[in-house]
C-alpha cells in the first residue's frame, strides 16, 4: 500500500489462505497470530479437502501454480452469479489487464536471466477461458471475512476442480503449472488464495479478480492483477505485518521506512501521484519478492531475514511471528 494514498484498515486480520492486492482498507496492520478460532478454521478446510478432492500420488509443494519460471498457464475463469451481469467491454478490458501483466512478468524475468513463459487467454489461447456459473452472489465473495468464514472460499475451491480438470490443460499446455484468475462482476479489493503445506498437494492457486476497485468507480489497477499473480507464485505482501508468512514488525518497518521500496509492486499499486495506470506497470520487483519467487538466489535476504527461511522455492509456509 503506498500510505500517502492509503486509507487506514477497518477490517479483521486476515486468515491462513488469504493474501490481498495492496488496495485501501483491506488490512489492519497487526501480526495475523492465528487463534483457536483459525486454526480449527484450517482444520476444517484440511479435513474437506481430504475428503472431496482425490489425492494425487506425487508431491507438489507449491500447489497449482509452481514456479513463475518455465512455463504456466494463467486461466480467466468468469463467475456468473445470480448478480453479474457482465459486458464484452468489461470482460475484455480484464482480459487485457491479465495479458498485460503476463508480458510484464516474462519481461521481469528476461532482466533477471529466467525463461518464463504465461499462457493467457488471448486471439492465440480462446481455450484458457472458462464460464462457471455459481448460486451465491459475488458481492459475498467481496467480503473477503465473510466468505471465508461461511465456507465460500471452499466451494469455489471445490467448484474449480470440478469444473476445470488439471491433467486436461497439463497435456494441452505441456505444463504442470496452473493459476486461475476468478473473475467477479462486482466491486471489491482482489485476493488470492494460495497453498500452504498441509492442504491437498495440487491445491487450486486462485485469485478473486474484481473487475472494479472497492469504490466501483474504476477499474482494477493494472499493477494489482500483477500482484495477485506474483502472490500465486510465492510472493509476500510488504506492505503489513504478516506473521504467517514470516512477514515481521522489523520486515514492515524496513520497507515503510526505506524509499527504495516506494514503487516495489508487492508494496505499493498506485502510481506515485496516487493514480491508476491501465497501460504499464510502473512498479518494481524488489529484492525480498525476486528472493521469494525464485528469480534471484535467496541467501542473502535469507540471512537478513531469518523469518522468510522457506524450505520450497515460490511455496508458502505457515509461520509463528
Amino acid at each position: 500500500m503506498n500510505h500517502k494514498y492509503g486509507i487506514a484498515a477497518a477490517l479483521a486480520a486476515a486468515t491462513l489462505l488469504l493474501t490481498a492486492c495492496s488496495d485501501d482498507d483491506f488490512w489492519d496492520f497487526q501480526t495475523a497470530e492465528p487463534t483457536a478460532d483459525s486454526v480449527q478454521s484450517a482444520e476444517d478446510s484440511h479435513e474437506y479437502q481430504e475428503e472431496t478432492v482425490e489425492q494425487p500420488a506425487e508431491l507438489r509443494p507449491q500447489g497449482s501454480a509452481r514456479t513463475l519460471e518455465g512455463s504456466s498457464v494463467i486461466m480467466t475463469v468468469v463467475m456468473e452469479t445470480p448478480d453479474s451481469s457482465f459486458t464484452d467491454e468489461e470482460l475484455e478490458f480484464t482480459s487485457r489487464a491479465i495479458d498485460k501483466s503476463c508480458r510484464y512478468l516474462e519481461e521481469q524475468g528476461r532482466k533477471y536471466g529466467k525463461e518464463v513463459t504465461l499462457y493467457n487467454y488471448s486471439d492465440e489461447h480462446p481455450d484458457l477461458m472458462y464460464w462457471i456459473t455459481h448460486d451465491e452472489d459475488a458481492t459475498i465473495a467481496a467480503d473477503s471475512s465473510l466468505a471465508y468464514s461461511n465456507g465460500y472460499i471452499q466451494r469455489i475451491q471445490q467448484l474449480l476442480i470440478d469444473s476445470i480438470p488439471l491433467d486436461d490443460i497439463y497435456e494441452e499446455y505441456g505444463t504442470d503449472s496452473v493459476a486461475f484468475m476468478v473473475v467477479y462482476d462486482t466491486p471489491g479489493t482482489s485476493y488470492s488464495q494460495v497453498y500452504y503445506p498441509g492442504y491437498d498437494d495440487r491445491y487450486y492457486e486462485w485469485t478473486a479478480l474484481f473487475q472494479y476497485d472497492m469504490y466501483g468507480t474504476r477499474y482494477e489497477n493494472l499493477a494489482c492483477v500483477a500482484h495477485e499473480i506474483l502472490h500465486l507464485f510465492g510472493a509476500v505482501d510488504l506492505y503489513r505485518v504478516a506473521g504467517i508468512d514470516g512477514v515481521t514488525e522489523e520486515i514492515y518497518n524496513n520497507v515503510q521506512n526505506d524509499p527504495a521500496y516506494e514503487m516495489a509492486l508487492m508494496y505499493n499499486t498506485y502510481n506515485e501521484d496516487g493514480s491508476y495506470d491501465y497501460d504499464s506497470i510502473p512498479q518494481y520487483l524488489s529484492d525480498i519478492t525476486l528472493a521469494m519467487i525464485g528469480f534471484t538466489d535467496p541467501e542473502a535476504v535469507y540471512e537478513k531475514y531469518p523469518s522468510l527461511v522457506r524450505e520450497y522455492t515460490a511455496a508458502f509456509e505457515i509461520k509463528y511471528y
